[in-house]
C-alpha cells in the first residue's frame, strides 16, 4: 500500500519528541549523583580537567577506571569543564544525547520500513517510524539509561549504533552510487568505532547487521550463510574480540565470578528467564515493576525452577525459526533476532550482574519492530491514531513518574528495598545513600538490615561505622570500622574514618596509627595528611605535624576528597 503523505510530518515529530522528552525527564534533572556516578565521575580525577587542552582530554580517556570507554569519559570531562560537578548539567547532556537517539531511531525505522521486503509489512512507514521512535524514547524502561548519569555510556553506544545502521542501509540503497556507498561505509565504520568507545556492548551491532541481512535475503539459511560467508567471518572475529575485552573489564571470565553469588552455569541458565522477563517488563512497564534492583531467583538447573527450561525452549525455538524462516516473515523475525542478539553479550556467560533495565536501551527497538509488523498484519487504520497517541502519553507519564523517583538517591533505594527486600545490596546502598545525604542516624537502620543479610561485607560495616559516628556512638563506630578493616585490609577510607572516631574519643596515639595507615594506602589524598597533621600537633609532635601539614597544602585538590564509597554497579 502506498504511504499516505499526509502522515509524514517530520517537523511535528521533531517538536513532539523534544516536548515530550523534556516533560518526561524534567523531574530527574535536579537529582544528585548516584551509585557508579561516584567512582566514575565524582571521585574520578581524570575527568576533572583544569583546561580544554587535548592532553587533559586524553588523560580523561586513558586514566579513568574504565579505560575501554574513552568517548564516554571524554564527554564527562567536557561537562566538568563547562559546569563543574553539577549533576543537572551532566543529566542535560544525557537527555540531549537521548533526544538525538530518538531522532536517529526515527530515521532508521523509516528507512527500514521503506526497504524491501520489510516495506510489505508496514503500510505507512513514515508515521509508523515516528510512533516507533517515540515509543523507543519515552518508554519508562529507558529512564535508567538516561537519568542514571554514568549510563551515558549506554546511550552513546546506542546512538552511534543507530547512526551506523542508518549508514549501512544507505550503503545498500539503490540510489546510492559508488561514491555514496563509500561515504556511507566510512560513516558506518566511524560510527561503529564511536559506539564501541562509548561501551563495549556495541559489539552486538555486528549481530544486528547479520540479522538485518538475513531477514532481507530471499532464500533459506544455508544459501544465505554461503552467500555471506566473508561478512560472517569478519563479524564473528569482531564480536569475539569485543567479547574478550568486555570479559577482561568484568574481572576476567572465571576470576569475575569470585565476587558473584552465582556460578557461570547458573548465570547462563537464569538469563533465559531474564530475557523472557524483559519482554514482560517492556510490555507492562508499571511503576510497581521498575526498580534499580530486582530480586531474581537464580536457576540452579534446567528444571529448577521449571520456568528455566520453558524459557530456554521459547528463546531457542523462536530464534531458530526466525533464522530459518526469515524470508517468510521478515519484519517479525528481524524484531525477535534484534531483541535476542542485542542482549546476547550481557545475557551470556560474562560475569556481570544478573538483571538491569538499562540493558534494554537498544534491544527494545526489536520489540517495536514486532509491534509494527503485527499492526501491519492487523491492518491498522488512521482511526487508531488517537489510541497510539494515548499510548505515547501514557508511556511519557510513566517515565516522568520514574524520574521523580530517580530525583533523590535515597528515594530510589527506598523504592528498591520495597521491591527487592531480600537483596543485600539494596539495603547496603540505601545505607550509603543515607550517609551521602547527611542522614547518618537514619542510615544506621539500613546498614543493620544489610549486615543481617551479609555480615561478611566490609563495605556495609564501613558504612555502619560512619552512621554510628554521625550519631555520636564512637565506641560502636570504632568496633564496626575495625571489623571492616579485618575484612578488607587495603581500605584507606576505613582507616581514615577510624582515625576520626578515635580522635573524637581522645585516643590520639591510636588515631595517629589509623591515619598513617590511610596515607600509606593512599598517599595523594590531602585530607588524610591534614587529619594526620592535626593529631600529631595535638601530641606536640611538631616537626612531624608540620611535615604532614605541608604535604596536605602542597597537594590540596578538592577532587581528592572522597565521599563514603558505595557498591560499584556494572
Amino acid at each position: 500500500m502506498k504511504e499516505n503523505k499526509k502522515w509524514s510530518l517530520p517537523i511535528y515529530f521533531l517538536a513532539a519528541s523534544l516536548f515530550l522528552a523534556v516533560v518526561a525527564y524534567y523531574p530527574g534533572l535536579g537529582g544528585s549523583w548516584n551509585f557508579d556516578d561516584m567512582t566514575q565521575i565524582v571521585d574520578n580525577r581524570a575527568v576533572h580537567p583544569t583546561s580544554w587542552s587535548l592532553q587533559s582530554l586524553y588523560a580523561a580517556a586513558a586514566q579513568s577506571p574504565i579505560k575501554t570507554r574513552p568517548l564516554a569519559n571524554i564527554s564527562f570531562a567536557l561537562d566538568f569543564l563547562r559546569a563543574g560537578l553539577d549533576p543537572r548539567a551532566f543529566r542535560m547532556t544525557n537527555l540531549a544525547l537521548h533526544f538525538v537517539a530518538i531522532l536517529a531511531a526515527g530515521v532508521f525505522l523509516k528507512k527500514l520500513f521503506q526497504t524491501p521486503p520489510f516495506s510489505a509489512s508496514v503500510p505507512w512507514p513514515g508515521p509508523a517510524a515516528a510512533i516507533g521512535a517515540l515509543v523507543f524514547g519515552l518508554h519508562p524502561i529507558q529512564a535508567q539509561s538516561v537519568t542514571y548519569i554514568v549510563q551515558r555510556m549506554n546511550v552513546i553506544a546506542g546512538l552511534f549504533s543507530l547512526i551506523a545502521l542508518i549508514a549501512w542501509l544507505e550503503k545498500d540503497s539503490i540510489k546510492a552510487g559508488l561514491k555514496g556507498k563509500r561515504a556511507a561505509l566510512s560513516i558506518f565504520l566511524l560510527s561503529f568505532f564511536l559506539a564501541l568507545a562509548g561501551k563495549e556492548n556495541a559489539a552486538v551491532l555486528v549481530l544486528l547487521i547479520a540479522a538485518l541481512d538475513r531477514c532481507r535475503f530471499d532464500g533459506d539459511l544455508k544459501q544465505w550463510a554461503i552467500a555471506r560467508k566473508n561478512l560472517l567471518a569478519a563479524f564473528t572475529g569482531i564480536f569475539i574480540v569485543a567479547s574478550i575485552v568486555f570479559s577482561v573489564y568484568s574481572g576476567g571470565l572465571f576470576k569475575g565470578y569470585a565476587i558473584r553469588d552465582f556460578s557461570m552455569a547458573q548465570r547462563l541458565l537464569t538469563q533465559q528467564r531474564v530475557i523472557i522477563w524483559y519482554v514482560g517488563l517492556w510490555l507492562f512497564p508499571f511503576g510497581s515493576r521498575l526498580s534499580i534492583e530486582h530480586d531474581f531467583t537464580v536457576s540452579a538447573g534446567l528444571f529448577s525452577p521449571p520456568q528455566t527450561i520453558v524459557a530456554g525452549l521459547i528463546i531457542v525455538g523462536l530464534t531458530l525459526f526466525c533464522l530459518v524462516k526469515a524470508h517468510r516473515a521478515p519484519l517479525l523475525c528481524l524484531g525477535w533476532l534484534w531483541f535476542v542478539f542485542g542482549l546476547i553479550l550481557e545475557s551470556s556467560i560474562l560475569p556481570l550482574e544478573m538483571v538491569f533495565e538499562h540493558r534494554l536501551y537498544l534491544p527494545s527497538l526489536g520489540l517495536i519492530m514486532i509491534a509494527a509488523a503485527l499492526a501491519g498484519m492487523a491492518g491498522l487504520k488512521r482511526s487508531s491514531l488517537p489510541v497510539l497517541v494515548a499510548l505515547i502519553i501514557f508511556l511519557a507519564a510513566g517515565t516522568r513518574a520514574r524520574n521523580k523517583t530517580w530525583s533523590d538517591p535515597v528515594l530510589i533505594y527506598r523504592d528498591a528495598v520495597k521491591k527487592a527486600p531480600a537483596g543485600f545490596r539494596s539495603w547496603a546502598n540505601l545505607c550509603a545513600m543515607g550517609q551521602r545525604a547527611g542522614r547518618g542516624a537514619e542510615s544506621i537502620r539500613y546498614c543493620a538490615a544489610a549486615l543481617s543479610k551479609n555480615p561478611g561485607d566490609a563495605m556495609a560495616w564501613y558504612n555502619y561505622g560512619i552512621g554510628l559516628y554521625a550519631a555520636g556512638r564512637y565506641p560502636e563506630s570504632e568496633s564496626a570500622l575495625i571489623k571492616s578493616i579485618e575484612l578488607h585490609g587495603s581500605f584507606p577510607s576505613a582507616y581514615y574514618q577510624l582515625g576520626r572516631t578515635r580522635a573524637k574519643a581522645g585516643a590520639y596515639k591510636e588515631a595517629e596509627t589509623a591515619y598513617k595507615n590511610a596515607v600509606r594506602l593512599e598517599r595523594e589524598n590531602p585530607v588524610y595528611w591534614y587529619q594526620l597533621a592535626l593529631v600529631l600537633l595535638i601530641q606536640k609532635k611538631n616537626l612531624e605535624g608540620e611535615a604532614a601539614l605541608n604535604k596536605a597544602c602542597n597537594m590540596s585538590d578538592p577532587a581528592t576528597r572522597r565521599s563514603p564509597p558505595i557498591y560499584k554497579r556494572r
